[in-house]
C-alpha cells in the first residue's frame, strides 16, 4: 500500500470527526476506531472494587447506572479504581454522573437491588485525566 506524505495539516480532523477543532481541550481524545466521541471516567474513593466483580455486584451496578446515558467500550477494574471508556456519554458533567453513583447508596439494606453490601456514597468521578494508557 503507498503512503501519501502529508506536508500540512493535523490528524485532528482526519480521525476526530465528531466535534470541533475549535472547542476542543489540549489533550482531547482522537477516535480511530470509536463511532462517536469517547469519554475516559475514573472512579475512586469507595472500598476496594476487586471482591465487587461478581454478578450482583458493585461493579455491574456502576456500569448498569453509567449505561443509562453512554455506552460502554472498555473497563479496567483496579483494586481502589474503576475505569471506564465510553461513547457518546449523555452525562451533562462528572457531578450528575457522581451523584447518579452516590444516589445507589448502601445497598445492605435494600432486599430488592441484587447487589452486595458495598457502600457507594463515597464514589468520586472525574473524567478530566482523559486516556492515560500508561
Amino acid at each position: 500500500m503507498a503512503i501519501q506524505k502529508r506536508y500540512n495539516g493535523s490528524s485532528d480532523g482526519v480521525v476526530n470527526v465528531d466535534r470541533s477543532r475549535a472547542d476542543a481541550p489540549a489533550a482531547k481524545v482522537i477516535s480511530t476506531g470509536i463511532g462517536k466521541h469517547p469519554t475516559a471516567f475514573k472512579i475512586t474513593g469507595g472500598a476496594t472494587f476487586v471482591p465487587e466483580m461478581g454478578t450482583g455486584g458493585a461493579v455491574e451496578a456502576i456500569l448498569r447506572t453509567m449505561q443509562v446515558a453512554a455506552t460502554t467500550i472498555a473497563y479496567q477494574v483496579d483494586t481502589a479504581q474503576l475505569s471506564v471508556l465510553v461513547e457518546a456519554t449523555g452525562w451533562v458533567d462528572d457531578a450528575a454522573l457522581q451523584a447518579a453513583l452516590v444516589a445507589l447508596g448502601n445497598r445492605a439494606a435494600d432486599a430488592n437491588v441484587p447487589v452486595t453490601a458495598y457502600d457507594f456514597t463515597a464514589l468520586v468521578v472525574s473524567s478530566a485525566s482523559g486516556i492515560k494508557l500508561a
